[in-house]
């Protein structure tokens, strides 16, 4: 009952702080900044750490009440390290130069694994070559379906946008703890604590506002369907045009396919004028003037632009990303 009550109090005792102490090469001197997201049970908060590097030697507390990841940043200002930290917790950084992406990181047993993942692939992450980073973060969740430290790369270090189906088929190997919301809640990532528009099935309709109809209703789960949302703008417009009407040749029969090609301009003019000479034919043409918070937008999950969303006769996402290739790729495969 004592030894009950002793552990009640000491517990009660830990303060909503994280301590973290650097030791480098005496020659290694600078300022070094320690962004994360802090939180409470009310409310969460960016918060910022300076810490004073003399002489090899340098520490800094941070504040939260809830577990963290903290980005370290470099002395540009580019994120270089990250690690997990929870209240209570006495992080140990060190290394053999100023540079913290070289830097190896102690504390808990997530930031270790976290560590020992980033030094592993750091030439990948250096090198900004997001196939190969995408590839080591699959291989690990892979190996370790369970383990919070695969939700954490897939949030973090996963390129989305560069292989939106990669990262879905590797989120689905997560099993057990890796699973629970409090490793997505780290990063503040709604689209994926949401379920993602890539682990929904379509809705079953939409209705968007149409130039040539007035309205227009999409169905899915009947046919394949090419959706592609932009403004006039956009970049690689043109391009995204030019590949949807190669596709429109391919399959004349629009009652065999849904092609749609949507603007999230304001100004309906603005919309229809560059649209006369997009020369797209058997495709609805539509028009979201909220932008991403149209109905339509929300219940499709578009939030940035330009995007490509591909659906097959089962009404499940099948694409969502920005390239007409591999967009028309999805739905020629579809189509079959």
């Amino acid at each position: 009952m004592a030894t009950a009550l002793l552990t009640l109090l000491l517990g009660g005792c830990v303060k909503n702080e994280f301590d973290v102490e650097v030791s480098l090469p005496e020659r290694v001197s600078g300022h070094y900044s320690f962004l994360y997201y802090a939180s409470d049970p009310v409310k969460g908060w960016f918060a910022e750490e300076m810490m004073m590097v003399d002489k090899g030697k340098g520490a800094v507390t941070g504040r939260t009440n809830n577990p963290s990841l903290v980005w370290i940043m470099d002395p540009s200002g580019r994120p270089a390290a990250v690690f997990y930290v929870e209240r209570g917790d006495r992080i140990r950084i060190s290394g053999d130069s100023e540079n913290p992406a070289s830097w190896r990181v102690r504390g808990n047993g997530v930031t270790e694994r976290l560590d020992e993942w980033r030094h592993a692939n750091r030439a990948s992450i250096s090198s900004m070559d997001s196939r190969k980073v995408n590839a080591a973060v699959t291989a690990y969740v892979r190996e370790n379906p369970s383990d919070p430290v695969s939700a954490i790369l897939m949030a973090v270090y996963y390129d989305r946008r560069d292989d939106e189906a990669g990262f879905a088929r590797t989120w689905k190997m997560l099993r057990d703890d890796a699973l629970e919301k409090e490793w997505v809640d780290l990063v503040s990532r709604s689209d994926i604590s949401a379920g993602g528009p890539w682990m929904r099935r379509m809705p079953g309709e939409v209705v968007i506002k149409s130039v040539g109809n007035g309205v227009d209703t999409l169905r899915f789960g009947r046919k394949p369907a090419l959706l592609y949302f932009s403004y006039v703008d956009s970049e690689g417009r043109r391009e995204a045009v030019a590949e949807m009407r190669r596709i429109c040749r391919k399959y004349p029969d629009s009652l065999s396919r849904i092609i749609a090609e949507i603007s999230l301009e304001t100004d309906s003019m603005t919309r229809i004028w560059p649209m006369r000479g997009d020369s797209l034919s058997t495709v609805v043409k539509g028009w979201m003037p909220l932008g991403p918070a149209d109905d339509a937008a929300v219940s499709l999950g578009v939030e940035e632009v330009p995007l490509f969303i591909v659906a097959g006769k089962s009404g499940k996402e099948v694409y969502r990303g920005e390239s007409p290739g591999e967009a028309s790729k999805a739905f020629e495969k579809e189509m079959k």
